[in-house]
C-alpha cells in the first residue's frame, strides 16, 4: 500500500500515512502527496515526449489519459503534459509520475516503467 505525506494549509508536513488513495482523497483533499518509493530505477538519458508516448501500449495510454481516471492518475497526466521538450527520467517529477502509474495499476509494475524510460 502506498505512503502519503499529509500537509496542513500552510504546506507543512503534519503526518505520513500508509493508506489507499481513496482514503487520502476523501479525508485529505488537496492536502496529500504520494511518497516516492525508491523501487523504480530510471536511466538518466533524456528522451523526447513522443518516444515515451510511443512506448506505452494502447491500453496503458488509454488508462493514463482517461478523463475519468482517479485523481492521482489525472495529476500524473497533467504533470506529463506540462513537460516541454525532452523528459529526464531521473528527475524527481518523472520518478513521481511513474510511481503514480505503477501504484494505480496503469503500468503493471516498476519493471514496465523502467522499460518505457529505457535509453534509445
Amino acid at each position: 500500500m502506498p505512503r502519503y505525506i499529509i500537509r496542513d494549509s500552510k504546506g507543512a508536513v503534519i503526518n505520513t500515512i500508509i493508506a489507499g488513495q481513496e482514503f487520502v482523497e476523501a479525508h485529505y483533499p488537496s492536502a496529500w502527496e504520494l511518497v516516492i518509493e525508491p523501487n523504480i530505477m530510471l536511466p538518466a538519458a533524456a528522451l523526447s515526449k513522443q518516444v515515451i508516448i510511443d512506448r506505452f501500449t494502447s491500453a496503458e495510454w488509454i488508462a493514463f489519459s482517461d478523463p475519468a481516471a482517479t485523481g492521482a492518475v489525472r495529476k500524473a497526466y497533467a504533470m506529463f503534459n506540462a513537460y516541454i521538450g525532452d523528459v529526464y527520467p531521473d528527475h524527481y517529477l518523472t520518478v513521481k509520475l511513474f510511481t503514480i502509474l505503477v501504484t494505480n495499476n496503469v503500468l503493471v509494475n516498476a519493471a514496465r516503467a523502467t522499460a518505457i524510460m529505457a535509453p534509445e
